[in-house]
């Protein structure tokens, strides 16, 4: 996989897999169609420019990963996308990591602190009550390490609570 971070100007990617996480349909000023995209993974993003929206044009939707070809040109200082194809990414093509940042310890790491606070509480009452919102397994337990703490600004990635 070639990371954002490490693309540079006049490199041609062919099949590489990136997160789309915008997708506009827009119009040139002489009337033709025209995709502006953002392409991320989890060391950036980059816009992109589909000009020719024809049949190379696969269906795909925002959040989707998308493989494309297509050189990185620049536009106005900017390294950016220029999309020739692009499809749907099947599930075996990459790696879900690549896409989303992450805690930099280990979710079961950071998870089993949590439990070692839990087990201190003395009031076994209240230490039930915690056991039920960070039980040692399950689907809860599953769902709650891959949680972002936020949107925007702090911890928001992957295990971020």
């Amino acid at each position: 996989m070639q990371f954002i971070n490490t693309l540079e100007e006049n490199v041609s990617l062919r099949g590489e897999c990136y997160l789309c996480q915008d997708k506009q349909g827009m119009i040139t000023k002489n009337g033709k169609p025209y995709l502006k995209l953002v392409l991320a993974d989890k060391t950036g993003a980059m816009n992109a420019m589909i000009w020719n929206v024809d049949n190379r044009v696969q269906a795909f939707e925002k959040n989707d990963v998308v493989a494309i070809d297509g050189p990185v040109t620049s536009y106005m200082g900017e390294k950016q996308f220029s999309v020739t194809t692009i499809r749907k990414a099947l599930e075996n093509e990459y790696d879900p990591s690549n896409y989303y940042r992450c805690a930099e310890e280990s979710p079961e790491s950071l998870y089993g602190r949590i439990r070692v606070a839990v087990a201190s509480v003395a009031n076994p009452y209240l230490r039930q009550l915690l056991e039920r919102f960070f039980p040692a397994s399950g689907a809860q337990k599953e769902a709650f390490l891959m949680q972002p703490a936020a949107k925007g600004f702090h911890h928001n990635y992957r295990a971020g609570l």
